[in-house]
């Protein structure tokens, strides 16, 4: 539920929000991390840099 209250609050903001894991954060699968209580890997900030980070986290 952090993530869900941090996502909103990133959003009412005006910036951006992204999962690094392979699953989004919404809406959450089954097999979802977030469902077993375990840390999800992710960012928020403005989304020109978001956008940067996530092309960096992808090409590893």
């Amino acid at each position: 539920w952090d993530d869900a209250a941090g996502i909103l609050i990133c959003q009412e903001a005006g910036a951006d929000y992204a999962a690094l894991a392979a699953d989004p954060v919404y809406p959450l699968s089954p097999a979802s991390p977030a469902l077993a209580g375990q840390s999800l890997f992710s960012i928020s900030g403005a989304p020109e840099l978001v956008d940067l980070c996530r092309r960096d986290f992808v090409k590893g």
